[in-house]
């Protein structure tokens, strides 16, 4: 692999990474806005409120999406050291 393919490859990863940067940005500011803790309803002893919250204040889909993005950075980076030893390691060579 060419050491322009590389890098090209290591520009896309670093683009992906900041998508999910955003996106991870934006589900916790949607938590942020819209989370209500059952827990803390309980133990206030408003358990009259839990059974009326709409089901949208679970934010199950934003804590996916976290999950999601926190896995997906996690093997974009591991890729991006892969990639950045090899581009050194070719350096040397050449």
């Amino acid at each position: 692999m060419s050491k322009q393919s590389l890098l090209t490859l290591l520009f896309i990863f670093c683009f992906l990474f900041l998508g999910l940067l955003l996106l991870d940005l934006l589900a916790l500011n949607d938590i942020h806005n819209d989370y209500v803790s059952t827990s803390v309803l309980e133990g206030i002893k408003a358990n009259n409120i839990i059974s009326q919250l709409p089901d949208w204040s679970d934010t199950k889909g934003e804590w996916l999406v976290i999950q999601i993005s926190m896995l997906a950075k996690l093997l974009l980076a591991i890729v991006n050291i892969f990639i950045l030893f090899k581009i050194f390691k070719q350096k040397q060579i050449s």
